[in-house]
């Protein structure tokens, strides 16, 4: 089924994110670990070429932009918007399915943390600040002050 298909490419993918990340932590200095972050974030903005972005940006449209990101980050992990205003989103992730597998902290660290903040700011032009949880975290978003 979709589901099973689903279900076995994302632990796919999170057996391998797990392995690259172990294996970049021994062999990388601090620094060279930055520019992989850096690299990363310039793989994830170009998978991230929808022009309606651009649009929701010109028009300062923060809600579009904020749906937009939440529907980018569903495929990491489930995530819900609790409560919206103009100047803040909140989003909660209730039970990450990342942090359910042993041995992926790196990946929430590098992936969802690091690099999807500088994601959040370069592409959605909002600011996020995550606050972590026992199986989760909350997630607030900030338009960025033009």
């Amino acid at each position: 089924s979709d589901q099973e298909k689903y279900k076995s490419a994302y632990n796919n993918w999170l057996w391998m994110a797990r392995c690259s990340h172990d294996y970049l932590a021994d062999l990388l200095k601090q620094d060279e670990v930055a520019e992989y972050k850096r690299l990363l974030l310039q793989l994830y903005k170009r998978q991230q070429g929808n022009p309606d972005l651009a649009i929701y940006r010109m028009l300062k449209n923060q809600t579009a932009l904020v749906k937009a990101w939440l529907y980018e980050m569903q495929w990491m992990t489930p995530i819900e918007l609790t409560s919206s205003s103009d100047a803040q989103f909140i989003c909660v992730v209730h039970d990450c399915k990342i942090l359910q597998t042993a041995g992926t902290i790196r990946i929430c660290r590098v992936d969802c943390r690091n690099v999807g903040t500088a994601l959040a700011r370069k592409v959605y032009h909002l600011n996020r600040v995550t606050t972590p949880t026992n199986h989760g975290c909350t997630i607030s978003l900030t338009p960025l002050d033009d």
